[in-house]
């Protein structure tokens, strides 16, 4: 019996963990990495867009861990054809909330 419980902490635990908290993301580019933003990423819910103003960050409560191209997609640049594509140089950064709200 005790097996089955430690399976089932093992495998469900996390899940339920981080689903409940949720991860603050922004991001940066790495010629100005004292300048984060996250306007985009917080473009459908404004309520968790965050600021802190001791580290001036700004970072969004996302579900879901943000990655490098996740970033470079919300935050485009006009290549030598004036089309937009995403930004190869900018770096996601995100730690998990632990309530899910901003700190």
């Amino acid at each position: 019996m005790r097996m089955i419980l430690a399976l089932g902490i093992a495998f469900f635990g996390p899940t339920v963990v981080n689903a409940a908290r949720g991860w603050e993301c922004s991001c940066y580019h790495p010629e100005d990495p004292k300048t984060s933003f996250a306007n985009h990423l917080c473009a459908n819910d404004p309520s968790r867009f965050c600021y802190d103003p001791r580290r001036n960050i700004n970072s969004c409560i996302l579900d879901d861990f943000l990655t490098n191209p996740m970033c470079g997609h919300a935050y485009q640049i006009l290549n030598a054809d004036n089309v937009l594509v995403d930004d190869p140089y900018i770096i996601a950064q995100c730690r998990i909330s632990q309530n899910g709200n901003c700190r």
